[in-house]
């Protein structure tokens, strides 16, 4: 087993804190990860490039100002931000070289058109020199044809890791080594292999680490598991798996764990895995979409449960609000005949 860690808390986990990660705190956070091993720490604001604004969250700091911080305070570790075509711009790219960023992690839907959408991103991160991640967002919703050809686009564009991404902490063991498998025997190189999860079901850590078990190079971790909606695998227990399972000792965890407790712990008001968390796990809903799904249904007096479970039997990659308004219209139509 060799897979290595790249931690998301200051991105993933930006969503928890509303954005408002300040410099200090990114400062604190990495150099921590950078003191007990991690070698690759993703910053920035929860969508990426040139996300914050009044439609995707304003963070407390800008791109530049994070990278600036990074560049200024990290000395062994690697850094990058992540990057989804349609909020960043190809010279964002350019933003992330100048400042020293090392990856870049190109963040799509795991379909076709999205896919392609990925290609310029992903050759101009290339001729930058920046290490390129291809991160298959809401995996679970591709069809094995359909995902063998996302994973022919993104190496033919020159991607060096191709990720699989639980967004709605839905997928099991199973589910990952499918697509694991069809990532190995579609490449026509040996490509790198990384696993994002969440924990909806109460599965992140157990994924992360069967992921590393059978090959993934990079597994994705935050501290505290702070993360969008249910969070990500917690960092302090994957690691401390690694060791007691597997006799990892790449990692300093004590001195991690009492940073974690010490700094992180207090910014956190921790409210367990809401139900609407667990339904996103039992169904593969994206919690990107929950403002919708809680507007339809107050407006129908209609579980939200039920809305999302309903939903989520057309579509699980993007939020339509006419097929979402037409499906609370038919479920409220049948309790009331």
């Amino acid at each position: 087993m060799n897979a290595t860690i790249l931690d998301v808390t200051l991105r993933d986990g930006s969503y928890e804190l509303d954005f408002q990660i300040s410099e200090q705190d990114q400062i604190e956070v990495s150099q921590a990860l950078e003191r007990a091993g991690i070698e690759y720490i993703e910053i920035g604001h929860g969508q990426g490039l040139n996300a914050s604004s009044p439609q995707h969250g304003v963070a407390k700091c800008t791109d530049e100002q994070y990278l600036i911080a990074a560049e200024e305070h990290l000395h062994h570790s690697k850094y990058g931000f992540f990057c989804i075509p349609g909020i960043a711009r190809l010279e964002d790219l350019d933003l992330l070289k100048r400042h020293g960023g090392s990856f870049v992690r190109v963040g799509a839907n795991a379909d076709l058109k999205s896919q392609r959408a990925t290609v310029p991103f992903i050759e101009k991160a290339k001729d930058l020199g920046l290490m390129v991640f291809a991160n298959y967002m809401k995996t679970y919703c591709a069809e094995p044809s359909v995902f063998e050809e996302c994973v022919k686009i993104s190496d033919k564009a020159g991607a060096d890791v191709l990720t699989i991404v639980d967004s709605a902490g839905c997928m099991f063991p199973e589910d990952i080594k499918a697509y694991y498998d069809i990532i190995k025997n579609t490449a026509s190189r040996d490509i790198a292999v990384g696993f994002h999860g969440h924990d909806n079901l109460g599965y992140a850590v157990y994924n992360t680490v069967y992921a590393a078990t059978i090959g993934c190079e990079f597994i994705d971790t935050s501290l505290q598991s702070l993360g969008r909606g249910a969070g990500n695998a917690s960092t302090e227990q994957v690691i401390a798996v690694l060791q007691k399972k597997y006799g990892d000792k790449t990692y300093r965890l004590p001195d991690l764990m009492q940073f974690s407790e010490d700094y992180l712990r207090p910014m956190v008001k921790f409210k367990g895995v809401s139900g609407l968390d667990t339904y996103c796990g039992i169904a593969g809903f994206h919690s990107g979409y929950m403002n919708s799904i809680r507007k339809v249904a107050k407006e129908f007096g209609l579980s939200p449960y039920t809305l999302i479970v309903n939903y989520c039997k057309h579509d699980r990659i993007y939020m339509n609000e006419d097929l979402l308004y037409k499906i609370a219209k038919e479920l409220k139509d049948n309790e009331e005949s």
